[in-house]
């Protein structure tokens, strides 16, 4: 019992030992199990009910055991960082939705206020006619008052807002071949049945299967430019009236011009001619009596005067009634070479008589200097200076006139031959004012000085300008009133040779026979004037020509086939058959056999150049102008018949006389002074009979004063009475003359 008891006590104290050891396991295990699972759980469960609550995903538990927990720990911060990355994400997303749902308000607004505020109207439509949206400026085009009120009021835009139905149907048909359509023009119909003009750019919105599902775009009002545009037509079309009409007019004024033309060319072509048949004579026959032996000095001296002023004459016809410087408006330079020397000795005699008559001094300066022979157009210097020097002696009453030329190497030319010619005539005249200067030049222009004199016409300088600037240079003017001018000008010229001289008019050969081997040729003269074939008959035989005249063509037709001349001259201008019918038919007369024809040479008074060309079509041989001189008809005849000429041994001198017959100032005292004004008046206005009648009346009181004026007019020398009238009196005022 004691054993059993010992046992059972011992096995008593062994369970509580086992039970203390349990119970020690149990608490070790206990806090062993809160220290490494209860704990760390707690802190995941606070850890998660931290990121529950504030959504912090930067929590971390932060265990670094290997055993579940901290492999559980590890996974859930695994999970918050995929949170955490997850919500970033979302968040990033949400702010770019938001930016862009901000950016779409945005374009929104702007694209509504676009499209409400618009000035072209912005639509949608289907196919079917349709609106689908409509600007507010759309509605106002077309007469409504809102979007709504054209959506809900159309439902057929091609019945409805069309004005022509068949453009609607044509920007369907075009909007099944194209995608866009720019400025398609219509008429559309407004809510109020006015019509207005619009034109429409289209854009094709077609579904998946490319079929047109919506047309969308903008209307533009383009009614005021289409009413412009009808304006503008209208205008047009009335300006095309207008212009037929003016177009129809001118053709009218252009036949009316050219009629006028015609007629001109007509009149110069006659006034040519009847003003060059008289001077022909006049010239032709100075210049046959000239060739007499008998003559004594004076009348050599007045066949000489007549010939002069023959030829003076001549040169103005032929500018005024040469009819390309008339229709062209320019003048062409006719370069030759001449004797300056002589030039300018002509120029004294010319004016020597005039100066003179105002006893006045005449001077020329440096002529020596100067070449003798130089190029230039003759014809245009000579006539500068005199308007030159005519005017200086117009308008100077005492003193005298200087006439200055010089030489100056001009430096422009290449060659170095061509030089400057410098002329200066100066007076002591009356002067111009530095006012009036500018005039000077001006055509149809005169200063007080020259209107006071009633002289001139006021084209004199001007067309001396023209000449000399087309010769190369300019005039110049230095003058003061009561103090004189100085006229100056320069021209450029080259140097001439003696041998280049075509025609040296002062001293010219004389014809007085055929070379004496030669038979004389046959010459047959046809002229209508019986004074011009007179003349050239007589110049012919004269010389040893066997000439026959006729009156007109016909009678040179015949005498040709009869006679058979071995020369013709032929007149153009011939009644019964002029000269052209008679030169063809002259032409068709001689046989083919004949290797020469007979030269027939035109004689024409006309002044038409291209009167040359029809001439010689006609079948003349050449061409010969009235008037003509001796020395050309023969050296045309020399030309075409091969002759051989004797000629004077001496040449004949050519002289412009001047003439001795002079009124002293006693004399002219004598004279009761409302004579000597009376007397003035007459020869100012150019009154032949009162002229010629005061000159008797003077002559009654004193013959030898009424021998001198009858000499002045015997000699046209009217310029001379006026001078010894006005040196008496002065200067007539013009409101004396009637």
């Amino acid at each position: 019992a004691s054993e059993a008891y010992g046992a059972i006590k011992a096995q008593k104290s062994m369970m509580g030992i086992l039970a203390l050891t349990s119970i020690m396991a149990i608490v070790g295990f206990s806090l062993l199990l809160t220290s490494y699972i209860t704990h760390p759980i707690i802190k995941l469960a606070d850890k998660a009910w931290e990121i529950t609550t504030h959504r912090d995903l930067n929590q971390r538990i932060g265990f670094e055991s290997r055993d579940e927990v901290g492999v559980l720990a590890s996974a859930f911060d695994s999970m918050i960082q995929s949170l955490k990355t997850y919500y970033d994400g979302l968040e990033a997303s949400n702010r770019s939705l938001n930016a862009e749902m901000a950016r779409r308000r945005k374009a929104e607004d702007k694209y509504r206020g676009i499209f409400e505020n618009a000035v072209e109207g912005i639509f949608q439509t289907t196919p079917g006619g349709q609106i689908i949206s409509a600007s507010p400026s759309l509605a106002s085009m077309l007469g409504y008052d809102s979007p709504d009120e054209l959506i809900s009021g159309i439902s057929d835009i091609g019945e409805q807002l069309y004005a022509d139905t068949g453009r609607r149907k044509e920007l369907l048909r075009r909007l099944e071949k194209e995608n866009t359509i720019s400025n398609f023009e219509s008429r559309m119909r407004r809510k109020d049945g006015n019509v207005i003009w619009a034109s429409l750019n289209v854009r094709a919105v077609r579904d998946t299967l490319g079929k047109l599902s919506v047309l969308e775009g903008f209307l533009t009002d383009i009614t005021p430019r289409k009413q412009a545009e009808e304006a503008l037509r209208k205008h047009r079309e009335q300006l095309e009236e207008e212009v037929q009409e003016r177009t129809a007019e001118l053709t009218i004024a252009k036949e009316q011009a050219e009629s006028a033309n015609r007629a001109k060319s007509e009149f110069l072509a006659n006034m040519s001619h009847e003003l060059r048949t008289p001077l022909n004579a006049i010239i032709g026959y100075s210049q046959l009596m000239q060739r007499e032996r008998s003559l004594t000095r004076d009348q050599c001296d007045y066949l000489g005067t007549i010939s002069s002023s023959g030829e003076h004459l001549l040169a103005l016809i032929n500018d005024v009634l040469d009819i390309s410087k008339i229709e062209a408006k320019k003048v062409t330079l006719n370069m030759d070479t001449f004797d300056l020397h002589a030039l300018i000795d002509d120029l004294e005699v010319m004016f020597i008589s005039s100066m003179e008559a105002k006893r006045l001094t005449f001077e020329m300066i440096g002529v020596d200097t100067v070449p003798r022979y130089i190029i230039t157009d003759r014809s245009k210097l000579r006539q500068v200076l005199v308007n030159l020097l005519d005017n200086a002696i117009k308008f100077t009453q005492n003193g005298g006139i200087t006439l200055r030329v010089a030489i100056l190497k001009d430096r422009s030319s290449p060659d170095g031959n061509q030089y400057c010619l410098h002329f200066e005539i100066q007076d002591t005249g009356v002067g111009i004012a530095e006012a009036e200067q500018e005039k000077l030049f001006r055509y149809f222009e005169q200063t007080t000085s020259g209107r006071w004199t009633e002289s001139g016409t006021g084209l004199g300088l001007a067309i001396s300008r023209d000449y000399v600037r087309m010769m190369g240079g300019d005039i110049t003017v230095t003058s003061k009133r009561g103090e004189g001018s100085i006229f100056g000008f320069e021209i450029v010229i080259g140097k001439g040779d003696a041998s280049d001289v075509k025609d040296m008019d002062r001293f010219q050969k004389n014809v007085i026979g055929i070379a004496p081997n030669l038979d004389p040729p046959r010459i047959l003269v046809a002229e209508d004037k019986d004074e011009s074939r007179i003349l050239l008959v007589k110049l012919l035989q004269q010389v040893g020509f066997e000439v026959q005249g006729a009156a007109n063509g016909l009678e040179a037709t015949e005498l040709f086939r009869r006679w058979r001349p071995d020369f013709i001259w032929m007149d153009m201008r011939m009644p019964v058959m002029d000269g052209y019918e008679a030169t063809r038919r002259i032409r068709a007369m001689q046989p083919e056999a004949d290797e020469t024809e007979v030269p027939i040479v035109a004689l024409t008074a006309h002044a038409l150049k291209k009167e040359r060309e029809q001439i010689l079509a006609s079948g003349c041989t050449d061409v010969v102008r009235k008037p003509f001189h001796a020395q050309e008809i023969f050296a045309v005849m020399e030309k075409h018949l091969g002759l051989t000429y004797i000629y004077e041994k001496e040449p004949v001198r050519m002289e412009t006389p001047t003439f001795e017959a002079q009124v002293s100032p006693d004399q002219l005292a004598a004279l009761p002074e409302d004579l000597k004004q009376s007397f003035c008046k007459a020869v100012v206005r150019l009154d032949m009979q009162q002229t010629q009648a005061f000159i008797e009346k003077i002559a009654a009181m004193d013959a030898s004063t009424g021998a001198a004026f009858q000499s002045f007019a015997d000699n046209m020398q009217y310029h001379r009475i006026l001078a010894c009238l006005e040196n008496q009196t002065g200067p007539l005022e013009p409101a004396k003359i009637e």
